[in-house]
């Protein structure tokens, strides 16, 4: 059912119990919460599947959108097509199945950041097969009134699939990353570790600003002019490296700010867009625009 439409399915996680009638009162009363809320999940998926089949839009498609309980280790799920059996926690040794969704790393992060938060690329259990993608995630505190503490509730996430290519239990270990891909193998190992730092010396704050003050729109214009420009040395040639920051705008939502410290809005790196190009094909597509600036130049004459 679940590949014949995807909107027809939801998933839910529990590390001691896989049928409904098992659960306690209070897993049948979150099972029930979550289903109240589950078609506006899926509408914002459908508008999500719409979008993503359209010429007209150039996008990123999130995969699914899923909350974990704190209580229970609940994880619920829009179109999960997994059981997740061929995922082995080492961590988790409490629970009869492997699965604690609360001893993985988006849930782990979630809960050492303010507001939303998105984590680095890693492999998603999504599907019988694990594949690359990232998750942008949110924790949601309360009050607890029997330990009278402010506790974590849940984590609600966004999956954002980045890759198609599928990955088997032996090449967990071998995810392709910027690193390995570009700079592992370079002839010259300090350029590797130059174009490291130049990413670490600019970008090593990922939540880099958090203000009672909402951002203007000049403020976002002129954020969105930062850039970092420098030549790298790729074996033989020299590149020229330009690295875009895209920049997350959060609104700090009430439900975090009442139980925090933080209010108004915090700003994050969520991608680098990292560009090179040789110097040789610089210098060719340069001659191409100056050839084409005469021509036009003659036409217009």
């Amino acid at each position: 059912m679940a590949e014949k439409n995807p909107f027809l399915v939801d998933g839910w996680y529990q590390q001691n119990e896989t049928h409904m009638n098992n659960l306690d009162s209070f897993g049948k009363m979150l099972i029930q919460n979550y289903t109240k809320m589950n078609f506006l999940i899926k509408s914002i998926e459908h508008q999500n599947f719409v979008t993503a089949r359209s010429d007209n839009f150039e996008k990123i498609p999130f995969q699914s959108v899923f909350y974990a309980s704190e209580q229970g280790g609940f994880l619920f799920a829009a179109y999960s097509n997994t059981s997740l059996s061929n995922l082995v926690e080492q961590n988790n040794q409490q629970g009869k199945y492997q699965y604690d969704p609360r001893n993985r790393f988006w849930y782990q992060n979630s809960l050492n950041q303010t507001s939303f938060y998105m984590n680095s690329p890693n492999l998603s259990y999504g599907k019988n097969i694990p594949y690359m993608s990232q998750f942008g995630c949110q924790k949601l505190m309360f009050y607890n009134p029997v330990t009278e503490k402010v506790e974590n509730h849940h984590v609600q996430c966004i999956e954002a699939m980045l890759s198609n290519k599928d990955y088997n239990q032996f090449q967990f270990n071998q995810i392709d990353n910027f690193f390995n891909v570009e700079l592992e193998y370079l002839q010259d190992q300090k350029q590797s570790l130059y174009f490291q730092n130049m990413i670490n010396e600019n970008y090593n704050k990922w939540v880099f600003s958090t203000s009672s003050n909402f951002t203007t729109f000049q403020q976002m214009a002129n954020q969105s002019q930062f850039q970092v420009v420098f030549d790298y040395k790729r074996n033989s040639s020299v590149y020229k490296v330009i690295i875009n920051p895209v920049i997350g705008y959060d609104d700090i939502p009430k439900y975090i700010s009442q139980y925090s410290n933080s209010n108004g809005q915090q700003l994050e790196y969520v991608y680098l867009q990292i560009n090179m190009i040789s110097n040789e094909d610089l210098r060719a597509k340069t001659d191409s625009l100056i050839k084409l600036s005469i021509c036009l130049k003659n036409i217009a004459i």
